[in-house]
């Protein structure tokens, strides 16, 4: 069951930290418009807010597809930054594991900040674990919570990457952390679930995969994971 843990196409954690409004009703607008926008966000925004959301909207410029396409700006986060970040993740989302280490190596050097910093390692920790790279990919995780002690996100890959030794102990202490610093997130709570699974907890485990099914019922993943552990005795 483990290896459900990161198989669907939707990663431990948006590009932008947790904090961040996740909007999902697109705004169509021009990329004149859009800079415009952003601007005036940048010149306002930062001076009398922590975080703003700008929007989400759509580009088409991306395999002459419409692709969604979010953008926020903080006084920790240029909007340079996040577009590069939200770069990473529709590489990322596309499969393309090379493009997005890559991205991901280029979203490090627009980093100024420990949080924007741990959100590069993060993601190029991410590419990494779909590569099969799990030395890598853990050294760059443990990078990151290192930064940003309060990102949830890195912990849920840890957990994956110490599912794979079959170190369950070592998985369900990143994954009790995970759900510590993220408890609104699927993801936290289904490796737990898995966690617990793996120890032979299994009314715990189901728990918390109900409760990651509940939070996201569109995923096939969780509930595919809750399915197999209601069928084991």
């Amino acid at each position: 069951m483990p290896d459900q843990i990161l198989s669907e196409n939707q990663p431990p954690s948006a590009a932008i930290p947790k904090q961040t409004a996740d909007l999902t009703t697109p705004i169509k607008l021009t990329k004149t418009e859009i800079f415009i926008l952003a601007s005036l966000f940048l010149f306002v925004g930062l001076s009398i807010c922590s975080l703003a959301v700008i929007g989400a909207f759509y580009f088409k410029d991306i395999d002459k597809a419409v692709t969604k396409l979010k953008e926020t700006t903080s006084t920790t986060q240029t909007y340079d930054f996040n577009k590069a970040a939200v770069e990473v993740k529709l590489t990322w989302g596309k499969g393309d594991y090379d493009g997005s280490l890559k991205k991901a190596k280029v979203l490090l050097t627009k980093a100024s900040t420990n949080k924007e910093k741990a959100i590069a390692h993060y993601w190029i920790g991410l590419s990494y674990y779909k590569q099969n790279k799990l030395d890598l990919c853990e050294k760059e995780e443990l990078l990151a919570v290192e930064l940003d002690p309060q990102y949830g996100a890195p912990y849920v890959t840890l957990s994956a990457v110490v599912f794979t030794r079959n170190d369950c102990n070592k998985a369900l202490e990143y994954a009790k952390k995970a759900v510590e610093l993220a408890p609104d997130y699927a993801w936290t709570h289904n490796n737990l679930g898995l966690s617990y699974l793996c120890l032979g907890e299994r009314e715990k485990g189901l728990e918390e995969l109900r409760t990651a099914v509940k939070l996201a019922p569109d995923s096939y993943v969780f509930q595919d994971n809750l399915n197999r552990a209601l069928q084991q005795k």
